[in-house]
């Protein structure tokens, strides 16, 4: 699987996304598809944003 290298702006977003219950657990569920299948054509994650 190739290794995810977050950028600052992430890690800035990342920190306000940690108060948001719903945002994480559709970032969860997204990743976890990635992560199953990483070339999945239809799943971006700024359609769950």
């Amino acid at each position: 699987m190739l290794q995810l290298i977050p950028s600052k702006k992430f890690v800035k977003d990342l920190k306000a996304f940690e108060k948001n219950t719903e945002l994480r657990k559709k970032i969860a569920k997204t990743l976890s598809i990635l992560k199953s299948n990483p070339r999945h054509s239809g799943l971006n994650l700024e359609r769950i944003i």
